[in-house]
């Protein structure tokens, strides 16, 4: 990490002279020996099999109206397929942006995250759960007056997942925006974008390398009947322009034409919440697009052809603080070909429980989704947490999650998580963390349960810096969150994560 440090003392020695505006440093590492790593990436060179490392210094100077900052990482793993071993570490600048917000004007030149509207034709945003940090790099600027708004970008973004040698797969992206409110507390907006296929690694030739074409318009209002109303609506076109995916029609339906459709409908009237939501899309591409769903967010929305209505409803008492919730929905989701692949119904229910005698928070929700024909989705998912405060500095932490599947079309299975946390407020926590799989078909699977358990230690300094040291087996897979799916890998091993602010 030596092009890191000399960069990150460099920038606190001229920045730090300047001393009025405010300077944040960060140092983030992470050791751990994986012993079910794959490597070395090149057969002839040994590489190092299960020891990895990701380093990053980061600089953030705010300084009244200007802002600015930089990461430099280095790297000796793949950011996606993190159990595979690079023969020799990437070091890179890997984030740099600076940014001015004055009265009524933004503008950003570097890496940012943004979205168009509420995402539905461009929505390019970090994503933790699924250790997805997309950012586009160029610029982008905002200008209000008074009902006025308007917002364009320029740029490109990388999909972050490096195949061996061949670089990355990245898009060129342009937008432009503009919002009025023309009644108090109802706005109408017009967008267009368009998303170019630029560099393809050489292993993906057969990737579509033209671009796309959208536009939406949408109405929004908040505070209406008396402050009790809320409600978003956006229809969106898009058009590709792509010889290469979309030689002649499939249908009578042109595929290279597609929409898209959201609505978002919310009263609240005193303890009572009531939602409304529905989508449909029609040979609408979410690759670069995190749209709200009108299901529950644990499943991808990859798919280019669905439908989905949903019905929420809350309760809210004032003492002690209990919430209810329900929530019913329907969807269809299908592919370009074949219209409808997975249909279904999804439903879910549960509370939350918050400072109940100053002492104890909970929350469970119970889920049952079904789908026809049988699928990749589990029909039954609980979800519960728990946090007792033994006194003002000890507490108690436990979450669960249970995912149990029996669709005839697949291997059944039950699967479920379990950590314990017992921890000291301003010192740190231990904690065990307990993961189960049972393959019910035994005949088709001679090994149907596998348990695997990690455990570690987390202390806590001052100023949000901390070190956390584990162990053990952690079970790998598909993990999905707000439409971007990763698989993440197992591992087996030490970890020593640490976090460093000054």
């Amino acid at each position: 990490m030596r092009v890191g440090a000399l960069l990150g003392a460099l920038a606190w020695a001229v920045l730090a002279r300047a001393g009025e505006p405010s300077v944040a440093v960060t140092h983030d590492l992470l050791v751990q020996n994986d012993q079910l790593a794959h490597g070395p990436a090149y057969p002839l060179d040994p590489g190092v099999r299960g020891h990895q490392f990701q380093e990053a210094l980061s600089a953030v100077l705010d300084a009244g109206p200007w802002s600015g900052g930089f990461t430099v990482r280095d790297v000796n793993f793949y950011k996606i397929d993190a159990s595979t071993t690079l023969a020799r570490p990437d070091v890179s600048l890997y984030r740099i942006y600076a940014k001015y917000t004055g009265d009524g004007l933004g503008a950003c030149a570097g890496d940012f995250n943004t979205l168009l509207g509420r995402g539905l034709i461009l929505s390019v945003v970090q994503n933790d759960t699924v250790l997805q940090d997309w950012t586009i790099r160029g610029v982008q600027g905002t200008w209000n007056r008074g009902a006025l708004g308007v917002h364009g970008l320029a740029g490109t973004v990388s999909n972050n997942e490096r195949l061996r040698g061949n670089g990355f797969q990245t898009w060129a992206v342009t937008g432009l925006e503009a919002s009025l409110e023309w009644s108090h507390g109802q706005r109408v907006g017009v967008r267009a974008g368009t998303i170019r296929d630029g560099t393809v690694p050489p292993m993906l030739d057969g990737l579509a390398q033209g671009r796309r074409e959208t536009r939406s318009v949408d109405l929004a209002g908040v505070n209406l009947g008396g402050g009790t109303l809320d409600y978003y609506l956006e229809a969106a076109a898009v058009q590709y322009l792509d010889p290469i995916a979309f030689p002649v029609p499939f249908r009578a339906t042109d595929p290279a034409r597609g929409s898209g459709a959201y609505g978002l409908l919310s009263c609240h009237r005193g303890p009572w919440l009531l939602q409304a939501e529905a989508k449909r899309y029609r040979h609408f591409d979410l690759e670069l697009n995190n749209p709200p769903l009108a299901d529950r967010e644990t499943e991808k929305v990859t798919k280019d052809h669905s439908d989905g209505l949903r019905l929420y409803a809350q309760y809210s008492f004032p003492d002690p603080q209990l919430t209810l919730l329900a929530s019913a929905g329907r969807y269809r989701e299908g592919q370009l070909i074949a219209p409808v692949v997975f249909q279904g119904s999804g439903l879910y229910g549960g509370f939350r429980l918050e400072e109940w005698r100053d002492r104890l928070d909970c929350q469970c929700t119970y889920g049952l989704k079904t789908v026809h024909p049988a699928g990749e989705y589990p029909e039954k998912l609980t979800d519960a947490a728990l946090t007792y405060r033994f006194t003002p500095r000890w507490s108690l932490d436990l979450t669960f999650q249970d995912r149990r599947n029996r669709s005839p079309g697949s291997d059944p299975y039950d699967q479920w998580d379990l950590t314990t946390q017992v921890g000291r407020s301003r010192w740190g926590a231990v904690y065990v963390t307990h993961q189960f799989d049972s393959l019910v078909n035994t005949t088709a699977n001679p090994f149907p349960t596998h348990g695997s358990t990690n455990a570690g230690v987390r202390i806590t300094f001052g100023n949000g810096s901390y070190a956390d040291l584990s162990g053990g087996r952690i079970r790998g897979g598909e993990v999905c969150a707000g439409g971007q799916c990763v698989i993440l890998p197992a591992s087996k091993g030490w970890k020593l994560l640490m976090h460093v602010r000054l």
